[in-house]
């Protein structure tokens, strides 16, 4: 056959797809033939109903797992036919009703979570080791998964690899963006715990085969080579519909030569002496060259940066030491919203993003929100957001928030101090109070607690009756005070409730206790109505000894008629018997016979000396 007759018939073929040997799988144009080298075969998508339930006992051999100690959860081994989910430690099917592709699902996300920081030309990430070879991921597909699955992916030998398959866990794939504990700090982090869908999707990548599968035309890869025809190193355009031929400018060639076992295959349009307009790609015909069907717009270097739109928000969370942050997609001239990725930073001081600092992590492509956690109450943060393209292009102007954790920001009941509340007199005129500290909550530090004291000698103080009137407001961390201005000899109830600095409230706690009794209050008017008549002091009141002298009483002691007698008043002694002016109300002391005093006053005498005859 000659060579235009031979490329016609290659043509109709391979291009129409037509069945021939020359475009089975095993030519340089099947699917198995890539420049990563020789990739497993691509799962056949068609699907034969659910897989078959997991038996790990009948499934069980001496495998990785059970030589180096790794069980899987309470199975020994997981079989060629299972692996262990570290995120369920248990075992599951490799089969999935789902095969995860390398370019459509796991090269987005090596791609989205930071990871051409460093793999790229001239990266650290790209740099020749004694183990891995130079992985760089905004190149090829085919070049990116060679790099990954080099060398071997059967890591039972125990060295560290890329891929696993054998036991996808201890893929360096899936490690090194997960922060384990006791392993080194990573670079960056991109994933917080196994169960991370994204890494789900690597570790079930890696479970199925990590096969390279399909790679669409015009994927970064090589173009699709067509069979070599009488020696010729033809090429198909990626596009035949780019470069036609007229049917006229071809030599007549008469019915082809086509195999019997073809004939069933032509459609009836292709039957002989049935005129058919055929485009045929010009780099198929003799002395024509290859036609660029490149989009140069496209191929060019993308050196244009995202797009920032809108503003951040940002709220506390119940936790109150975070914040959900959200923003609007970003823009960019190549790469679609859903490849975008971000830097996000926070800080508590102004501008601090802007020259660098900050706290910053990286938010996986077509994500437009995440949490930030470690804040501190009532503190002022600082947001900045920045998007990232498929070209590692950053946007030059970030979109900026503030916000503040507030104390109690979901309105909870303060918890109320810690009783009991203890009030004491302190004098005449003042009580002494003291208790607990309210235990801070989740929301709260105790350093925000504040504290209201009401007293009140009556029915005052009463929240629901509206009658609370706070006499004092500590200040935080304070729980003793002294309540002043009060009236001798009376009876006062003291309520304390714990406050903030947003208006909230707790139950108040209560106690009661009565002021010392005053001389010139109670004491003295207890005297004067006593013991100024006519047949007792009332000649010494007016002269050498009124009771209402408060240096008499404590220097003198009246005259003995029997015995010696005591200070009319003893300071010394707070046992009231030792005092002349109520021990004469008890019966006749020193000859002197019995006084008699009615009770409020006795009591004011009593008090007022058990607690020091202080001159008040």
């Amino acid at each position: 056959m000659d060579t235009e007759r031979r490329c016609l018939l290659v043509f109709l073929t391979c291009v129409l797809g037509l069945p021939l040997a020359a475009c089975s799988p095993s030519s340089p144009s099947g699917d198995g033939a890539t420049d990563g080298g020789d990739a497993p075969a691509a799962v056949d998508r068609s699907g034969d109903g659910p897989p078959p339930a997991y038996d790990v006992a009948g499934d069980a051999r001496m495998d990785v797992d059970l030589v180096t100690g790794r069980a899987c959860g309470s199975s020994p081994v997981c079989g060629p036919t299972g692996w262990c989910n570290p995120a369920t430690n248990a075992c599951q099917l490799r089969a999935a009703p789902r095969e995860i592709r390398f370019v459509d699902d796991l090269l987005p996300i090596l791609r989205g979570q930071g990871c051409t920081s460093c793999h790229v030309p001239g990266g650290a990430g790209a740099v020749e080791g004694t183990v891995h070879v130079p992985l760089v991921l905004n190149g090829t597909p085919q070049a990116a998964w060679s790099a990954l699955v080099a060398v071997t992916t059967d890591c039972s030998d125990g060295l560290a690899r890329r891929v696993c398959v054998d036991e996808p866990r201890l893929s360096l794939l899936g490690r090194w963006p997960l922060q384990l504990p006791g392993e080194p700090s990573r670079i960056v982090v991109a994933f917080e715990s196994w169960d991370n869908p994204q890494l789900q999707i690597i570790l079930e990548w890696i479970a199925q085969g990590a096969r390279l599968g399909d790679v669409p035309p015009g994927d970064g890869g090589p173009p699709d080579r067509a069979p070599a025809t009488d020696g010729a190193d033809a090429v198909v355009a990626a596009d035949t519909a780019d470069a036609v031929i007229d049917r006229s400018a071809m030599p007549d060639l008469g019915a082809p030569d086509v195999a019997p076992d073809l004939a069933p295959d032509l459609a009836p349009d292709l039957a002989p002496d049935v005129p058919v307009d055929v485009g045929i790609a010009a780099d198929l015909r003799p002395d024509v060259p290859p036609v660029d069907v490149r989009d140069t717009a496209t191929d060019a270097p993308d050196v244009t940066a995202p797009r920032m739109n809108g503003v951040p928000t940002a709220t506390p969370t119940a936790s109150c030491q975070g914040a959900v942050v959200s923003w609007p997609a970003a823009s960019d001239d190549r790469s679609p919203a859903a490849a975008l990725r971000y830097l996000v930073c926070w800080s508590p001081t102004s501008g601090a993003c802007a020259g660098g600092g900050g706290t910053r992590i990286n938010v996986g492509a077509g994500t437009t929100m995440t949490t930030i956690n470690g804040l501190a109450l009532q503190t002022m943060y600082y947001v900045s957001v920045l998007a990232i393209d498929e070209a590692d292009n950053q946007a030059t102007t970030a979109i900026t928030t503030s916000f503040a954790i507030p104390s109690n920001p979901t309105n909870a009941p303060l918890p109320p101090p810690v009783a009991p509340l203890m009030v004491t007199p302190s004098s005449a005129t003042t009580l002494g109070v003291s208790w607990g500290a309210a235990p801070p909550g989740t929301c709260l530090l105790a350093s925000q607690l504040r504290y209201e004291i009401c007293v009140t000698s009556g029915s005052a103080c009463d929240v629901a009756m509206g009658t609370w009137s706070p006499a004092q407001t500590t200040l935080p961390l304070t729980t003793a005070a002294i309540l002043t201005g009060l009236m001798p000899a009376t009876t006062y109830s003291v309520f304390v409730r714990t406050i903030d600095g947003m208006g909230h409230a707790s139950s108040p706690i209560s106690g009661a206790a009565m002021t010392r009794y005053s001389f010139n209050a109670n004491v003295r008017p207890a005297l004067l109505a006593d013991c100024n008549n006519s047949t007792c002091h009332i000649s010494l009141n007016r002269t050498a000894f009124p009771p209402s002298d408060y240096a008499t009483l404590t220097t003198t002691v009246p005259a003995p008629l029997a015995a010696a007698c005591p200070l009319y008043v003893n300071t010394g002694n707070a046992d009231p018997t030792a005092s002349f002016i109520y021990a004469i109300t008890q019966g006749a002391t020193c000859g002197h016979g019995r006084m008699v005093i009615e009770a409020v006053g006795l009591e004011a005498i009593r008090s007022w000396i058990a607690a020091g005859a202080p001159n008040n």
